[in-house]
C-alpha cells in the first residue's frame, strides 16, 4: 500500500531464515526507468513477529469533532493488530437489511470488502463522478490505510451533508492474515450548515392560479434558479413542483372538483327521484298551508317591511370584497452540502430578479412585487396513522397531521383476488332456490292461461244470452208459463 500519498507501507509473509536484514534496496527497471529518479536508494525495514489472532478487539470507530465540519467528517477506526483497514461510509437511509435486521454491510468477508472498494474507485473514475449534480455526501464512500501500530488509529474523511444520518462500519487484516470485521454498524449524523428555506411571494394585479396555470408557473421555477445559479430541484412551488418537474397535485384540485360535480349529480338524480314521491303529499298539504298563509300574511306585513330594511343593510355589509391581488409562493431550498449557509445573502440576490420573473410572466398577468422572507420548517408527524378504508373496487387512505402541508398517498395491492369458496350446502341451497323460482314461474303461467280461458267462457256465455224473446231448445206451453209465472190480481 505504498504510494506518494502514503509512503509507509507493511509487507506480510513468512520467511524460511531468521530474518536480520535491516533495509530493502530499490530497483529502478522498465523501458522508461531514465525518466525516473529515486529520492532514497533504500527503504527502512521493522522486523515484527508474527502473532495470533486478537479475541474480541475493540475496533472503535469515533468521530474527531475538531476536524469535522457540516461538510465533511473526519472518522477515526481502531485496528487490533498492524496490517491494513478498510472503512466504508454511507447514508443511513440507503443502508438495506436482512431478514432478522441486520445491516448488509457487516460481517463481509475480505473478497466482499476488496469488491466494494474496488467498486467505489471505478465510480471515483466515472462520468457519472463528473456530473454538476454528483455529491459523494449522497454516495457509497470508502477509506483504505495501512496500519503501522495497534494503538494508533488510521485517519479517514467523508463528505457529508447537512444534518443527513450516515452510518460507517471498519474491516481489518493483520499481517498474518487474520480478518476483524465491526460487530455493528457505527451511527453519526452530520452538523448542521444553517441552512433555511425562504419563500419568494411573487404578487400579481391579474389573476394567476397556481393549478391552472402551473406551466407558467413552473418557468418561473426556471428563472429563478439560473437567476440563483442553483439546482432546478431547490426551486419548488408551492406543490412541490420545479423546473421541467410538475407536482402530482397539480391535478388533484380537477379531480377533486370532478368527484364533486359527480356526487352533485348523483344527489340530484336521487333528490328528483324523491320528488316525485313527496309532490302528492305536497299537494295534499297545500290547500291547509294556503289557509295557514291567509292567516299569517295579515300578520307578517308589518314585520316585512322590517326585515326588508334590515336584509338590505345586512347585504350591504356581507358584500363580497373585489379581489385585486393574486400571489404565487415560490420556495428556495439550502444547499445542504455547503460548509455554511447564509439565507439572508441568497434572498438579497432573490429580490433582484424581479426582470427576469417578469420576461415570463408580463404577457400574461403583468409585473410582479418580489417579496422574499426566510420560513422556519416544522417538524411534522401523524395524529391519526395512515389507515385504509377498502371499497368494491378501490380504497380510501386517511389520517392527520399535527400540521398543515401536503401528503403524499402511495397504494399496492398485494396478492391476488380469489372468490370465496362455495361449499355442498350452499350450492345444495341455491340450487333449490333456483328450483323454486323456475316452478313458481311455471304456476304463474299457468294461471296466466287459466284465467285468460275463463274470460273468453265467460264472453261466450254472454253472448248465448243476447237473443230475442221466446228462442230455446222448445217453445213453453201454457202450463209451464203458468207454473213459472205468479199473477197476482
Amino acid at each position: 500500500m505504498m504510494s506518494l500519498d502514503s509512503p509507509d507501507g507493511v509487507l506480510g509473509f513468512t520467511c524460511d531464515l531468521e530474518a536480520t536484514g535491516t533495509e530493502l534496496t530499490y530497483l529502478l527497471g522498465g523501458t522508461d526507468s531514465a525518466a525516473f529518479t529515486l529520492s532514497a536508494a533504500t527503504v527502512t525495514v521493522t522486523k515484527q513477529e508474527a502473532g495470533s489472532a486478537v479475541e474480541n478487539p475493540d475496533m472503535t470507530v469515533a468521530q474527531v469533532a475538531d476536524s469535522t465540519t457540516a461538510s465533511d467528517m473526519a472518522l477515526t477506526g481502531l485496528c487490533p493488530a498492524i496490517g491494513q483497514g478498510w472503512m466504508f461510509f454511507m447514508p443511513a437511509a440507503a443502508d438495506t437489511q436482512d431478514a432478522d435486521g441486520v445491516s448488509e454491510g457487516v460481517g463481509m468477508t475480505k473478497e466482499e470488502v476488496t469488491q466494494l472498494a474496488a467498486a467505489v474507485d471505478a465510480m471515483a473514475a466515472s462520468d457519472a463522478a463528473m456530473a454538476s449534480d454528483f455529491h459523494w455526501a449522497d454516495q457509497l464512500q470508502g477509506c483504505n490505510d495501512v496500519v503501522l501500530d495497534a494503538t494508533v488509529p488510521m485517519d479517514c474523511s467523508f463528505e457529508t451533508a447537512s444534518l443527513v444520518a450516515y452510518v460507517a462500519v471498519l474491516y481489518c487484516e493483520d499481517i498474518d492474515g487474520n480478518w476483524y470485521g465491526s460487530a455493528a454498524i457505527n451511527e453519526f449524523t452530520a452538523l448542521d450548515n444553517g441552512g433555511q428555506a425562504f419563500n419568494m411571494a411573487l404578487t400579481y394585479a391579474t389573476a394567476i392560479d397556481v393549478h391552472t396555470d402551473n406551466e407558467v408557473v413552473l418557468e418561473v421555477a426556471c428563472a429563478i434558479s439560473v437567476g440563483l445559479q442553483v439546482p432546478s430541484a431547490r426551486v419548488t412551488d408551492e406543490l412541490g413542483g420545479f423546473c421541467g418537474s410538475p407536482s402530482p397535485l397539480v391535478d388533484a384540485a380537477s379531480a377533486e372538483e370532478e368527484a364533486t360535480e359527480e356526487v352533485a349529480d348523483d344527489t340530484t338524480e336521487e333528490a328528483a327521484t324523491e320528488g316525485d314521491a313527496t309532490e302528492e303529499a305536497a299537494a295534499e298539504d297545500a290547500a291547509r298551508l294556503l289557509q295557514d298563509e291567509t292567516t299569517t300574511d295579515e300578520t307578517t306585513t308589518d314585520e316585512t317591511t322590517t326585515d326588508e330594511t334590515t336584509t338590505d343593510e345586512t347585504t350591504e355589509e356581507a358584500a363580497e370584497p373585489v379581489q385585486t391581488a393574486w400571489v404565487i409562493n415560490m420556495y428556495v431550498q439550502p444547499d445542504p452540502y455547503a460548509t455554511t449557509y447564509a439565507v439572508d445573502d441568497i434572498i438579497a440576490v432573490a429580490d433582484t430578479l424581479a426582470d427576469e420573473i417578469d420576461a415570463v410572466t408580463s404577457a400574461d398577468f403583468g409585473a410582479a412585487t418580489v417579496v422574499s422572507t426566510a420560513v422556519t420548517e416544522v417538524a411534522c408527524a401523524f395524529v391519526s396513522a395512515p389507515a385504509a378504508t377498502p371499497d368494491k373496487t378501490s380504497y380510501a387512505i386517511a389520517g392527520t397531521t399535527d400540521v398543515a402541508g401536503y401528503v403524499y398517498c402511495f397504494g399496492q395491492n398485494e396478492g391476488t383476488a380469489k372468490p370465496a369458496a362455495v361449499t355442498d350446502d350452499a350450492a345444495a341451497r341455491l340450487l333449490q332456490e333456483e328450483e323454486a323460482t323456475e316452478e313458481a314461474a311455471t304456476e304463474g303461467d299457468a294461471t296466466e292461461e287459466a284465467a285468460t280461458d275463463e274470460t273468453a267462457t265467460e264472453e261466450e256465455g254472454h253472448e248465448d244470452h243476447d237473443h230475442e224473446e221466446g228462442d230455446g231448445d222448445h217453445a213453453m206451453t201454457e202450463e209451464e208459463f203458468m207454473a213459472a209465472h205468479t199473477f197476482v190480481r
